[in-house]
């Protein structure tokens, strides 16, 4: 097969699927919108959302049409993100109609809605204002836009099922070869470090008031918080670390949690139980923000309960993220045939017929709300012909019509 990732490269996940892609018989690149904030590399850098390299992006658009058979999207975006004069996604149809397989890897804000997170997540008021309801009408119509258009849906954790029930869910991947097979540490003074890539969505500020509170109780532990820094730092960082706090809030876990695992340290999150109930054996530390002091502290003071959930780590990784058994589970979700795009469901910006579902119900609304009007001024006017002998019933429509 010929695959496309694009054009994000999600803690270098896309990279480490066209890595083991390549592995087995495949051709496979990373084509990224930029570079990357950590320094995950990319095959090619392609500016898809400048709206002055226009030319470029066509350009590449077409060599992409005639190099590659699958175009595995990540993070919700296409080629076309709605910046460079072109409407978002605009590229879905035209993909489907050469006959190319669309895939689409959801990785957790890009698919995460408000309304449904307040229902799923004890903690979602703690979250951004952004994540939790500003852009719930964006999320639904991108979601719809590729229901309609992928062959599949993917997400890479159960929790994220909540917000795209009919994806198809598979693990995260993880080249363990990359990763140094050693000894967890076992300091009497645990080193524990957090490295949150955005605060508000990792709870930085609920881990550093619950380590003042433990260093207030006097519990010995060494804290490190270090940010923006490039991947080869932060591994090198994280392998120095007896106990790594990933977040507090999102319910899941993230990639600098298989990192941990895969190095024997301990990983911190707070899971909600639909985690849990998809991975029974996850050495993951459980820690919520109402008892991240309490859990911490039993983390901190006993030590074999430290080494033992370090042990586990690796295996754990093996057993459910390791790189060639990911990567082959997408060359066989790629060889599936897979959903044909539905005709009924084509977005507004995509159709020119009566599948203007959009433009329908706005006309129907407008219709409806000039109807009320002009009702509205008929009871007046028969009001005020009427006098004191209006009757109940138009009383009651003007009630009800406000």
């Amino acid at each position: 097969m010929r695959i496309l990732h694009a054009p994000r490269n999600i803690a270098g996940q896309a990279s480490l699927m066209a890595g083991a892609q390549r592995r087995l018989g495949h051709e496979a690149e990373v084509w990224s919108s930029g570079e990357s904030r950590f320094g995950f590399d990319a095959d090619r850098v392609v500016p898809f959302g400048d709206a002055e390299a226009i030319d470029e992006v066509w350009r590449a658009l077409g060599e992409a049409v005639e190099r590659f058979d699958v175009f595995h999207f990540h993070y919700g975006r296409s080629l076309f993100p709605g910046r460079a004069r072109i409407p978002p996604l605009w590229d879905l149809p035209l993909l489907r109609a050469l006959g190319k397989k669309v895939v689409v890897s959801f990785w957790g804000s890009d698919c995460r809605s408000g309304r449904v997170q307040q229902e799923v997540n004890p903690y979602a008021e703690l979250l951004p204002s952004e994540v939790v309801g500003d852009r719930d009408d964006r999320l639904a119509k991108s979601i719809h836009v590729w229901r309609t258009y992928a062959n599949t849906m993917l997400v890479h954790s159960p929790e994220l099922l909540s917000y795209v029930p009919d994806a198809t869910a598979v693990g995260r991947i993880f080249d363990l070869s990359e990763w140094p097979v050693g000894d967890p540490p076992d300091r009497e003074t645990p080193v524990v470090l957090h490295m949150p890539s955005r605060r508000e969505l990792k709870g930085t500020d609920l881990v550093l008031a619950g380590v003042e509170r433990l260093r207030r109780d006097g519990v010995a532990l060494d804290f490190r918080l270090v940010e923006n820094v490039q991947h080869d730092e932060a591994k090198k960082l994280l392998c120095e670390a007896d106990i790594v706090v990933d977040q507090l809030i999102a319910g899941d876990h993230g990639i600098v949690s298989v990192e941990a695992m895969a190095s024997g340290r301990v990983a911190v999150a707070y899971l909600l139980p639909v985690v849990r109930a998809a991975y029974p054996d996850l050495p993951i530390h459980d820690a919520s923000p109402d008892d991240f002091s309490e859990r911490m502290r039993l983390l901190v003071e006993d030590r074999e309960l430290r080494r033992r959930l370090g042990a586990a780590g690796r295996p754990f990784v093996e057993r459910h993220f390791d790189a060639a058994e990911v990567g082959a589970q997408l060359i066989e979700i790629y060889s599936r045939e897979g959903a044909a795009p539905h005709p009924d469901g084509f977005p507004d910006w995509a159709a020119l017929g009566g599948e203007r579902q959009i433009e329908r119900l706005q006309e129907r609304v407008a219709k409806l709300l000039a109807d009320r009007a002009r009702l509205r001024g008929r009871l007046d006017l028969e009001s005020r012909q009427g006098g004191a002998g209006e009757s109940s019933l138009w009383r009651r429509l003007r009630r009800h019509l406000g």
